[in-house]
């Protein structure tokens, strides 16, 4: 369940889907790394389970989730290193 922003460094609580954006990270069986889209090591691979993610509005402006490790943290937008990946945004309809 979602209940605060991802960036530890603010904890907005989560209120409602319209501000702020969602992210996915998918995880696959293999030592249970988190695999991440677009990244080569997770072509082809079979996603065992998902966990979702929200940054605030303000954080969102700022950053992107990636992962590192198995621990998912926020990088300044446009800041990503080699071999760091974005978590797939998820695009809700409405």
């Amino acid at each position: 369940m979602l209940s605060k922003c991802a960036n530890s460094q603010c904890g907005a609580p989560f209120r409602n889907l319209k501000e702020g954006r969602v992210y996915v990270a998918e995880y696959y069986d293999e030592g249970d790394v988190c695999m991440l889209a677009g990244a080569p090591h997770a072509a082809g691979k079979r996603t065992s389970r998902h966990e979702m993610f929200w940054l605030c509005g303000a954080c969102d402006r700022a950053f992107v989730l990636t992962a590192k490790g198995n621990a998912v943290v926020p990088v300044a937008r446009g800041k990503l290193g080699q071999g760091e990946y974005p978590l797939r945004e998820v695009r809700l309809a409405g």
